[in-house]
């Protein structure tokens, strides 16, 4: 008998046709299967991460538009203001305010006229950026988070 298809095959239903060794076959679907989860595993960290970066700027673009409010005051006043309600913002609470995507609350910190400190709190899932959170910012224009991470990395 030769190694190809058998005669009594050829009446038999598809189901039942024996096409050479099929564990050589089902090794290949684990293979291809094992590839498709890793490369499923690495694409969710990658966009949980591109996530967190994006969500930042959020935080990022509401502390530079309450320095551009500072420096507006200070233009008009000779002096910084000391809390939020000064530089127009009707939504403080617990004397910060929400991100427009409420990812983080922004604080009006240390302001006493002469100088200020803002800090970006995240919050939600932006918690989890912990390599940047918070985000601070002195009126002497020191952007910096205080875990460490350098501004270029964070801002």
């Amino acid at each position: 008998m030769s190694t190809m298809v058998s005669n009594n095959n050829r009446n038999a239903p598809k189901d039942q046709i024996r096409w050479g060794n099929t564990e050589r076959g089902s090794s290949m679907v684990w293979y291809l299967l094992i590839v498709v989860v890793i490369l499923a595993g690495t694409a969710y960290w990658e966009y949980t991460d591109v996530m967190l970066l994006f969500n930042r700027h959020d935080g990022v673009d509401t502390v530079m538009e309450v320095v551009a409010r500072q420096d507006k005051y200070y233009e008009a006043n000779q002096k910084y203001a000391t809390t939020l309600e000064e530089l127009g913002y009707t939504t403080v609470h617990d004397f910060s305010i929400a991100s427009p995507r409420g990812h983080y609350r922004i604080l009006l910190a240390d302001a006493d006229g002469a100088s200020y400190s803002l800090s970006a709190e995240p919050q939600g899932a932006q918690v989890e950026d912990a390599r940047c959170a918070p985000l601070t910012y002195t009126s002497k224009g020191r952007a910096k988070s205080s875990k460490g991470s350098s501004a270029s990395a964070c801002w």
